[in-house]
């Protein structure tokens, strides 16, 4: 399923936007140059590399179909999967690394949107359904996983020499709009972000929204981060 390839003293990887801060540096062989490499990328990575670096699959509902043990690296994004699938994911990856190969995860963690989930409290109190959502809320904000909690992870699948490596990445929106329309809020998180509001107050809820952000980002562009973490280590 992967392909082998030679790339001289370390595998590196050209991946999606601060990737670059770790997977240069722990997708390298414990004994020194890597040689000739299978590798499997998956999730958002697997559309950022280059074609002529490797071959894998683009997608985790794939990974399935990998075989037992026979990759020397495996790759993958879990930035867009739901906090409560990761661990089943992790532990694929896990079963098709050859022994002695090494498993790296690129997590969204614990902080990430912050600065919309304090916009997102406040929308939902003008519209006057904080308090029936509010339990709700705090399971979306918690739901990320802590650093900690992704190296304790990253043991219990069967990695061992645990390694992490954060950055924190920052997107920047002109206006609400924008922000509520780009690709990577609206395709991805927006409607699990709102599935908490009943539906007869979504429109509400939203309109708030927009009126927060435009009034609170004072003609400068809204600013959004996303704490990442890259979890590796050996199997």
């Amino acid at each position: 399923m992967g392909r082998s390839l030679h790339r001289g003293p370390q595998l590196r990887l050209r991946g999606a936007a601060g990737a670059g801060l770790a997977l240069g540096a722990v997708v390298e062989a414990p004994s020194g140059p890597v040689g000739e490499v299978d590798v499997v990328v998956l999730g958002e990575l697997a559309q950022d590399v280059l074609p002529d670096q490797l071959l894998g699959d683009a997608a985790f509902a794939r990974l399935a179909q990998v075989p037992d043990r026979q990759q020397d690296a495996v790759v993958g994004d879990a930035s867009m999967l739901p906090a409560d699938e990761i661990e089943e994911v992790f532990a694929e990856m896990v079963r098709v690394a050859k022994p002695e190969g090494r498993v790296v995860l690129k997590l969204t963690t614990h902080g990430s949107f912050g600065e919309f989930f304090s916009i997102y409290w406040e929308a939902l109190h003008e519209a006057g359904i904080d308090n029936d959502v509010w339990t709700a809320l705090e399971r979306l904000i918690n739901e990320r996983r802590t650093i900690s909690d992704g190296e304790l992870m990253a043991e219990r699948v069967g990695l061992r020499n645990v390694e992490s490596f954060v950055s924190k990445e920052e997107f920047d929106y002109e206006t609400a709009g924008e922000f509520l329309e780009s690709p990577l809020i609206r395709d991805c998180f927006l409607s699990d972000w709102l599935e908490i509001v009943p539906e007869e107050s979504r429109d509400e809820v939203r309109r708030q929204i927009v009126s927060i952000i435009e009034r609170e980002r004072h003609n400068a562009p809204f600013d959004v981060s996303i704490k990442a973490a890259v979890i590796a280590g050996v199997k």
